[in-house]
């Protein structure tokens, strides 16, 4: 099958695909002992948005790529129905972690999410994963996803795109505190527009010039 979609007339042949199925959402870029490490999601089980999990390519030229194959799955009780877009972030061990959402929907296909850290040993093939924290409902919605690490001088914060209990989108903002993530603010990006958004989603941060931005869905 892979095979066949290689040879399909309609393959685009300048993008980075998956072994099988779709993808979408890719996972933040980041470049680590001279190889750029590409995250996007990817359901290979199925057509449908269900149960997705991580794929990786790496390249050092941004013209020769290696699929690096399935990286993060649904497996455990906190993930079991998808693992959702995230973000990389080197720690202090120079190692990548994989922060991301871990969707759960009850009976009723209601959402519920957590937010956990995967850390990958590509050399050993061992992962080692840990639930961060659940979606506090006193504040949120289950609509709640999409960690970007970002490190502020001394300070590292986790942003966080979020459904209020008013049904409106917001930026929600972690702190890491003694290796512990606390909740530290809410952001309201609608103020003076006429947008009235009812969820933030996949939100990034970067500088230009020393101004400071953050893009959000």
């Amino acid at each position: 099958m892979h095979n066949k979609k290689l040879n399909d007339s309609y393959n685009d042949q300048y993008q980075l695909f998956s072994y099988f199925r779709l993808i979408n959402d890719p996972n933040d870029l980041i470049y680590h002992e001279r190889t750029y490490y590409i995250y996007m999601q990817n359901t290979p089980y199925s057509d449908d948005h269900k149960n997705k999990s991580w794929l990786l390519y790496t390249t050092k030229d941004f013209i020769n790529y290696v699929y690096e194959g399935i990286v993060l799955t649904p497996l455990c009780e906190f993930n079991k129905h998808g693992v959702f877009s995230g973000g990389a972030f080197v720690n202090e061990n120079n190692e990548i972690d994989l922060y991301y959402t871990g969707n759960i929907k009850d009976e009723n296909n209601k959402r519920m999410s957590n937010t956990l850290i995967e850390n990958v040993d590509f050399k050993n093939k061992k992962v080692n994963k840990k639930l961060l924290f659940q979606t506090d409902l006193s504040l949120y919605t289950g609509e709640f996803r999409d960690p970007n690490i970002v490190k502020k001088g001394e300070n590292i914060f986790m942003l966080n795109g979020a459904q209020n209990n008013d049904k409106k989108g917001v930026l929600s903002i972690y702190k890491k505190e003694n290796n512990l993530w606390k909740y530290f603010k809410d952001i309201k990006l609608d103020l003076g527009c006429e947008q009235n958004r009812f969820m933030v989603e996949c939100t990034n941060y970067f500088k230009i010039d020393n101004r400071e931005f953050i893009l959000s869905c």
